[in-house]
């Protein structure tokens, strides 16, 4: 199962269509284990796409000005069940595989957490990232999480919006300290 890009909308009848003229180049690009997009009627209603891309897209707005660009998401059954893979420019710029069903805390804020959850608690090296990405802490996932922990806590596709982000910041100031310099794994 291919994921359509992010530059494509809903057609008549369900069906994906393109929202204008694909680009010649896919900038971004993003591997996913197919399951996270298992159940779903539409894979344009999974949150990295409705929620946390945009999410990383104002947060990056907000700091440097940038425009995250659109984003190719595509499945890949070697990265079952919660690996994740980023391209730029199609160079590796991040990679991992996360633990599924755990949510992932900085930890600076893990003391806005509730007790069920700080009692939980585990390091998390496997979504270590670059020295700019915070130091996380995982938990396993909450039922019905309350509102603080989802302000503080992110689900394994936050986590992929949030690195991804990170990889193209990174990108963009190599881009303004020299032409060719090549992206940095975030």
């Amino acid at each position: 199962m291919g994921l359509p890009a992010l530059g494509l909308s809903r057609a008549r009848g369900g069906q994906a269509a393109t929202a204008g003229p694909e680009p010649a180049e896919q900038v971004l690009q993003t591997y996913l284990p197919a399951s996270w997009f298992t159940g779903l009627a539409d894979p344009l209603d999974h949150p990295i796409i409705k929620r946390f891309i945009p999410d990383a897209r104002a947060r990056l707005r907000r700091r440097t000005g940038a425009v995250l660009p659109g984003v190719n998401f595509r499945d890949d059954a070697g990265l079952e069940q919660a690996g994740f893979r980023i391209l730029l420019h199609d160079l590796v710029v991040a990679e991992g595989r996360l633990k599924p069903r755990r949510w992932y805390c900085p930890a600076h804020l893990t003391a806005a957490l509730g007790p069920q959850a700080r009692e939980r608690l585990n390091s998390a090296p496997e979504a270590a990232g670059p020295a700019t990405f915070p130091v996380l802490n995982s938990f396993p996932a909450p039922k019905d999480p309350d509102p603080l922990t989802v302000l503080v806590a992110w689900p394994p596709a936050e986590v992929v919006a949030r690195r991804l982000e990170l990889a193209y910041e990174a990108w963009l100031a190599a881009q303004q300290s020299g032409p060719g310099t090549p992206p940095r794994r975030a």
